[in-house]
């Protein structure tokens, strides 16, 4: 059986719509835990999540359809 992401690639690629490269950056205040990309649809697979130059991709939440992000602890004021 077929994977969402598998289908939605297949068909990404019978339309040309070839996946790209992209850099968001979004600095913490404090309170935000959910960050939303203005790039969509996204591979969670393959989307790589830092604070701070950290790593922080296996422990996040990625909606993929929507580019909604939740990172795992609300980053504090200033982090990125």
């Amino acid at each position: 059986m077929a994977t969402l992401v598998a289908l939605s690639e297949q068909l990404r690629a019978e339309i040309g719509d070839i996946s790209s490269t992209f850099l968001e950056r979004f600095v913490g205040n404090g309170t935000d835990q959910r960050f939303q990309l203005t790039v969509a649809p996204v591979n969670a697979e393959i989307l790589q999540i830092t604070v701070n130059g950290v790593d922080i991709s296996t422990e996040c939440q990625v909606e993929e359809t929507t580019g909604l992000i939740v990172v795992p602890a609300v980053p504090s004021i200033g982090q990125q």
